[in-house]
């Protein structure tokens, strides 16, 4: 990614998981290799940043993905520290009530957010298949990234109007 967005690529595209990559989750096999995705002008390429998997390449045309769905994983973690230094420095500063005050535990609350990117698609061979791309490391917003500017790219779908049977 560039400073403050997707890095442009030498033939106008926009490159996405420059930092982290991402991990495809639901392609049998391809699992454990970090992934950089690239968007030009119709298509996504999908390339390994892995050095044994260097030359392996997936492509999707835009014209054939069906929905794009972004969403977030958030966890919260709870750390607490004390201070043996605090605690000595507010009881020569303050006493009793200075050691107590310094001494006592702090608590840090860290949330870690990952993105994932589900993407329907029409495949090759005509059937209806899902890739899931999740950001390889957490507070990256990849995912976020390559949605946003997939959206852009995406025919704009028109709710149907006159009468409607539900």
């Amino acid at each position: 990614m560039g400073l403050f967005g997707p890095k442009k690529t030498k033939d106008g595209g926009l490159e996405f998981g420059g930092h982290g990559g991402f991990v495809i989750k639901n392609i049998e096999g391809y699992e454990r290799f970090t992934w950089q995705v690239y968007l030009i002008d119709d298509q996504i390429r999908i390339k390994c940043k892995t050095k044994k998997m260097q030359d392996t390449e997936m492509i999707l045309k835009v014209s054939n993905i069906i929905d794009i769905q972004y969403s977030n994983d958030i966890e919260t973690f709870t750390q607490s520290k004390s201070s043996l230094t605090k605690g000595l420095v507010g009881g020569a500063l303050f006493g009793v009530p200075g050691a107590i005050v310094g001494s006592a535990p702090k608590t840090k609350t860290e949330v870690d957010t990952t993105g994932n990117l589900l993407i329907t698609y029409k495949s090759s061979s005509g059937e209806e298949k899902n890739l899931l791309l999740r950001d390889n490391f957490s507070n990256r917003n990849e995912a976020s990234s390559l949605y946003r500017a997939l959206k852009e790219k995406m025919p704009k779908k028109e709710p149907p109007t006159g009468r409607i049977e539900l």
